[in-house]
């Protein structure tokens, strides 16, 4: 009696994890086209996210859409950003790990500046 092969289930648990990535991927693509299509529809009157301070406004309908249209801003994007493995989401982790980064590179930069001394960084 032999056990199943561990090459052909590491194969097919692959494959299968190749699956989910890819279903999980279309799903996150979905979700920000349809948050983005929301948030540009309800910009006149408000949604959700930023309240629907338009809706109670004076100014008429066709007063508000002569304005330019504005682009949704990423931290409008609050269901794109809520997971972990979407792109939008870690484009801001990058950003704010880079940041951080500079900021401690700046923070001893300015301290051997302050102390006369050059410091190399490696």
């Amino acid at each position: 009696m032999t056990g199943p092969d561990p090459k052909q289930e590491l194969e097919e648990l692959l494959s299968r994890q190749h699956q989910i990535e890819d279903t999980l991927t279309n799903l996150e693509r979905q979700i920000y086209e349809y948050e983005g299509s929301y948030l540009e529809e309800t910009q006149v009157y408000g949604n959700l996210f930023r309240g629907f301070d338009g809706f109670a406004s004076t100014a008429t309908v066709s007063e508000q859409k002569s304005g330019q249209i504005r682009k949704c801003k990423s931290s409008d994007r609050l269901f794109s950003r809520s997971s972990c493995t979407s792109n939008s989401a870690l484009e801001s982790v990058n950003a704010s790990d880079t940041q951080r980064n500079s900021n401690k590179k700046g923070d001893v930069v300015s301290k051997s500046k302050k102390s006369g001394q050059k410091r190399s960084h490696a």
